[in-house]
């Protein structure tokens, strides 16, 4: 019974990571559909002893990577800033500061003054 319960879990994690990744396939831009693909990923951590799987905290970095390299906004950076400094340590988080703020910068024409 505890097999076919674990069994069940996986494929509704599955499911729901496929469903996440079709939706970013068409909303390339939602931070957070992004944020809960990424968060599904996180929460297998405990579950991921096994050798031969990949870290979930690795494949839960790498989602909102790829979120902030395809549409990144400044609250994708701060989620994946926090999720790097839950994992990793402070010093890689400082570089995923570091990324976003050369990324983000603000553009002429996003400026609110007028200069006429």
């Amino acid at each position: 019974s505890s097999t076919a319960g674990m069994n069940a879990k996986k494929r509704n994690i599955s499911l729901a990571v496929g469903v996440l990744e079709l939706a970013q396939k068409h909303i390339p831009d939602s931070t957070l559909l992004a944020y809960a693909h990424a968060q599904i990923l996180e929460s297998q951590v405990n579950n991921s002893k096994k050798i031969g799987e990949t870290n979930p905290s690795d494949d839960a970095i790498r989602v909102m990577g790829e979120f902030c390299e395809r549409a990144g906004n400044t609250l994708g950076y701060v989620l994946m800033q926090r999720m790097v400094r839950k994992f990793r340590g402070m010093k890689e988080s400082r570089a995923v500061f570091s990324e976003a703020r050369r990324k983000l910068q603000v553009r002429p024409v996003d400026s609110l003054s007028t200069s006429n």
